[in-house]
Order: structure tokens, then C-alpha cells, then sequence
């Protein structure tokens, strides 16, 4: 055989074991089946209007599934020195089930920094960029399909960058709030995208003892946040001369409005008292907000992986009227 023969065959004999060895990277031991798709453990109902519970289909039982870690999340617990700990995880596109009515997300709840690895003797600490099989107890608490006492089977590759490897999710919440739960639903546990320059629609409000921030924030392709007058940019309630339906009465219930948290900032800052920047009423973002959807307390929320950066919008201070009529006398 010649000189050349050989090469083409060692070339062939090397591009054949890379591929065996990513393959044995990349897949577990046990059979394929029994990796569930994480869209497959949810309903798939439609939700019909508030309040609603769509619980999953296989709720109490143990579920294998695959993914990739996008985000941390740290919340207070119900003492001081106690914080709750969990992670959002997403299917990749190869291995999600395909049905864009169910979720491909899921929050894993560990109440703890770490959480076991298989063999039960050695501590896995989530980072986000880790592509992993996990095993737990699929439950639904207060509203939100989530994963509870999970463990670490494989741990399939590190430093995944998730802006590369997930999809580009950017909200399109709908005006019709029944429409945007129904929508939000089959983002839940998902890294999603809201586009920037969107418009801060309620002053930042800071809840349990200084320990949890929230802000609504309006898109900025809805037309409510695009009005001539800036003072005007912002929703208002039903019947008012304002609001974007102002014919109508008790109609859509303001439902293109995103709610902001920080639990996502706490958990990529490892802070829990990082809050939400001060906010008020007309800022806009000045970049795109990037974070997982979770569901508490009866609402749907994006959870920022970095804290969102704003510019000042009208001062409110100066939104005063000029002209006063005086009621004629009878």
C-alpha cells in the first residue's frame, strides 16, 4: 500500500474515533428512552383565563431528562441565613419535543447550593454552561411545574454557552391578558428575550423586608409604548380616556405588561440583596433583558441574569397641568 493509502486510512481511522468518543461524551449509558423530553411531562392544555392550574402528567413521578443549565436562581427563605436555591433547564433543539405549545424549560427547586450526584457520595454544585441528565420528582407547587429532589446522573459537557446553543426567544406578550397567560405557560422555565428600549411602566417596588424588587415593563413594539406624548407612555386602567382601549370597559386587562424580579440576579451574583435598579414610571431599557420565566404568587415573571440597564425617562415632577377650568356656577 502506498505512502498516501496509508495516510487516507489513519485519517479515516481518527475521524471515526473522534466521532465515538463525542458520542460517548455526549450520551448516556442507559437507553435513550428513558430521557424524557421536558415538553412531554407538561399538559399541554390551554390556560383559560385567571386564576388556572395546569398541572403536568406525570406529577409525583420520577423523570430523567436532559438539558441545559441557562440560569441560577436564589430567593430568601424563611430565615435569615437561609436561602431557597434552584436552576431553569432547557431541552436543546435536538432533543426538545417539537410542540411549541408546551414548554422545552423547567425549574429544578434544590433548596441548597448543591445536589447529589449518582453514585449519592459526591456533591454537584449547577453552573450555568453545564449540559446534564438529571433525575427528580416532577411536582407542581403554586402554580409552577418544577423538578424537587433532583440528582445529578451525567454530567454531559461544561461551558456551553447557552446564547448559542438555545434559541432566541423574544416576548411577544399579547394586549388580551387570558392570551399572554396562555402564552406565557408554554415559555415557563425558558430563557427568553425582552427587547430593548422596552418601557418602565410602574416604579420599582421593593417587598419583603428589602429582600425582593419587582417592575412592570412594557415592550416596546406595543403601541401604547410608542405615544407622541411621553407622559402618555404607560398603561392605564379600564375607562380611562388612556387607556388603550378607552371605549370599552373591563377588556383586556393590560396583558402586554412584563413583570420583572430579581431572583435571577441574586442567583448569578451569589447576592442575596441585590435588587432591581431604582425605577420609576417612563425609563426605558437601554438593552435587551435576557432571563428565565418562572411562576409565583399568581404571575408569570423574567427573571434578568443581569441587572437591566435603564435610562431616565420624563421627570414626573414636571407632568403638571397647565390650563385649569373652573365649573360654571348654576
Amino acid at each position: 500500500m502506498s505512502i498516501e493509502g496509508i495516510r487516507t486510512r489513519l485519517n479515516a481511522s481518527c475521524g471515526l474515533l473522534m466521532v465515538f468518543a463525542w458520542l460517548t461524551l455526549t450520551l448516556p449509558a442507559e437507553s435513550a428512552s428513558s430521557i424524557i423530553p421536558i415538553g412531554q411531562l407538561r399538559s399541554g392544555r390551554s390556560v383559560q383565563g385567571a386564576p388556572f392550574d395546569v398541572k403536568p402528567k406525570r406529577e409525583g413521578q420520577t423523570v430523567r431528562i436532559q438539558g441545559l443549565i441557562h440560569q441560577t436562581l436564589l430567593s430568601p427563605g424563611s430565615q435569615p441565613d437561609r436561602q431557597n436555591h434552584a436552576f431553569l433547564i432547557q431541552n436543546l433543539p435536538s432533543h426538545a419535543d417539537g410542540n411549541d405549545k408546551t414548554s422545552d424549560g423547567l425549574l429544578v427547586y434544590t433548596g441548597k447550593p448543591t445536589i447529589p450526584w449518582d453514585d449519592r457520595r459526591t456533591a454537584y454544585l449547577p453552573k450555568v454552561g453545564d449540559w446534564i441528565v438529571l433525575e427528580g420528582r416532577l411536582q407542581h407547587r403554586y402554580g409552577q411545574t418544577e423538578l424537587g429532589r433532583p440528582h445529578l446522573v451525567h454530567l454531559l459537557k461544561e461551558g456551553v454557552n447557552p446564547s448559542s446553543a438555545l434559541p432566541r426567544a423574544e416576548l411577544t406578550p399579547d394586549p388580551v391578558l387570558s392570551k399572554t397567560l396562555q402564552y406565557m405557560e408554554t415559555l415557563e422555565g425558558m430563557r427568553v428575550v425582552l427587547p430593548s428600549n422596552a418601557v418602565v411602566v410602574s416604579g420599582r417596588k421593593v417587598i419583603g423586608n428589602h429582600t425582593e424588587s419587582y417592575a412592570w415593563v412594557l415592550p416596546a413594539s406595543d403601541p401604547v409604548a410608542n405615544r407622541v406624548q411621553a407622559y402618555q407612555n404607560r398603561v392605564f386602567r379600564d375607562a380611562h380616556p388612556l387607556d388603550d382601549l378607552p371605549d370599552t370597559l373591563f377588556d383586556n386587562d393590560n396583558g402586554a405588561r412584563v413583570l420583572l424580579g430579581s431572583h435571577g440576579i441574586k442567583g448569578m451574583t451569589g447576592r442575596p440583596d441585590a435588587l432591581l435598579p431604582a425605577l420609576r414610571v417612563g425609563d426605558r431599557l437601554t438593552g435587551a433583558c435576557v432571563g428565565g420565566v418562572i411562576y409565583s404568587y399568581g404571575q408569570y415573571k423574567i427573571m434578568p441574569i443581569h441587572s437591566p440597564s435603564f435610562e431616565q425617562g420624563m421627570d414626573p415632577f414636571k407632568n403638571v397641568i397647565t390650563e385649569v377650568f373652573q365649573q360654571e356656577s348654576g
